[in-house]
């Protein structure tokens, strides 16, 4: 199975999970970058990223960040296959369901609707989650929507999702997903 989604562009880098393709990414995401440190540095940060998201089994995932800041991402997009069936002849509902429910490491209510889209229905979701700590020890809240896109077919669902940790970035990065997924497609 095949899937795209458009990266956005400005401040955003598309992780190269197939190792074939890094170099030549790589080289076009540092080419504007001022010194050769930094260029080293951020490209080292890329592979990392891409190498972590290629392990989990992601399809696509890119970050935003400001590497002159030498920080760390402020926001991620990933996109993913996992294994789902439905249980009966409700996908959506169940799927619905079963996201509505709580989950260790929510901060609040989630919030979960049925979206239309061109590839099918989906069911989106959005929550305030425990986002582990941040490289100080301090504790870390995301604010994550997904968009779970099942194909009960073929078992599986597609599962597209932003997170970031700056909550003032939140409704944003949101808009941003719900823009990007009717351009989702998925090709055998």
């Amino acid at each position: 199975m095949n899937l795209t989604l458009p990266v956005p562009t400005a401040g955003w880098y598309e992780l190269a999970l197939v190792p074939d393709r890094r170099p030549g990414l790589l080289a076009e995401q540092v080419a504007g970058l001022t010194s050769a440190e930094l260029r080293d540095w951020f490209a080292a940060a890329l592979t990392t990223l891409a190498e972590h998201y290629a392990a989990v089994g992601c399809q696509l995932a890119a970050v935003a960040w400001d590497p002159a800041s030498a920080g760390q991402p402020h926001a991620v997009l990933q996109v993913s296959v996992t294994p789902w069936r439905p249980a009966g002849a409700d996908p959506i509902g169940q799927l619905t369901t079963e996201l509505a429910a709580d989950r260790p490491g929510d901060i609040g209510p989630r919030t979960v609707e049925a979206v239309p889209l061109p590839a099918g229905t989906a069911v989106r979701v959005r929550m305030l989650a425990d986002g582990g700590a941040d490289p100080a020890g301090r504790q870390v809240v995301s604010d994550v929507v997904q968009y779970w896109l099942p194909l009960p077919d073929r078992g599986v669902a597609v599962v597209a999702a932003t997170s970031t940790a700056i909550l003032t970035d939140g409704d944003q990065l949101a808009a941003l997903l719900d823009t990007l997924m009717p351009l989702l497609a998925v090709t055998d």
